[in-house]
């Protein structure tokens, strides 16, 4: 990872012999092209775990709040709820999983959450403490907490249903695949995509 070669090479003797002293010129360039990549490694790393949460909350899952007075659709939850609300109240319900807060991940993720917010929704006020954290020691730790979080949830997914793994993502120890009958609408879906003449494969 380039982010990771720039931070150990240059970011790294920075904080061991910390000088006041703004970056050279030439290594500005270089400082810029750290932030790029890292900030995409974040939002993506947060990307990540949203649309895998949002995939395994099934098509007819609806949510009351606790004092009844709403009902919400998956619609609804996916674009409403945080990522955090999301594991906390919606995952908890579906896949009876333990509280997340209590878990060693949940600082990272929130972490996570809060840089990947003050990123999207760019605000002055934040510019300085977002800076810093894109050059802690511990960013790449915030980042990688994604695989973490998603061979977590797992087991939990594989639990409530085997044939579910089927659409877990490659590669966080949940590999194998469970065949299962398709749908006459999968099947319609299918056909009509590898038939279709405006859509040449």
């Amino acid at each position: 990872m380039l982010a990771r070669k720039f931070y150990d090479d240059t970011i790294l003797i920075r904080h061991q012999y910390y000088i006041g002293n703004f970056p050279i010129p030439e290594q500005q360039k270089e400082y810029f092209d750290y932030f790029e990549l890292i900030t995409t490694a974040l939002i993506f790393a947060y990307s990540s775990i949203e649309g895998f949460i949002n995939n395994f909350i099934p098509e007819d899952y609806s949510y009351t709040k606790p004092n009844g007075t709403k009902v919400m659709d998956k619609n609804h939850i996916e674009r409403y709820f945080s990522l955090t609300d999301k594991l906390k109240n919606i995952f908890t319900d579906i896949y009876r999983t333990p509280d997340p807060q209590l878990e060693t991940w949940w600082q990272s993720l929130t972490d996570l959450q809060e840089l990947r917010d003050q990123t999207i929704h760019t605000k002055q006020d934040y510019s300085q403490t977002r800076y810093s954290k894109l050059l802690s020691r511990d960013i790449f730790d915030t980042i990688e907490i994604y695989k973490v979080i998603i061979s977590y949830y797992g087991k939990y997914i594989l639990g409530k249903d085997k044939n579910l793994i089927n659409d877990f993502p490659y590669n966080f120890g949940f590999d194998q695949v469970y065949p299962a009958l398709m749908t006459d609408r999968t099947y319609k879906d299918i056909y009509n995509s590898l038939h279709n003449p405006s859509n040449p494969l």
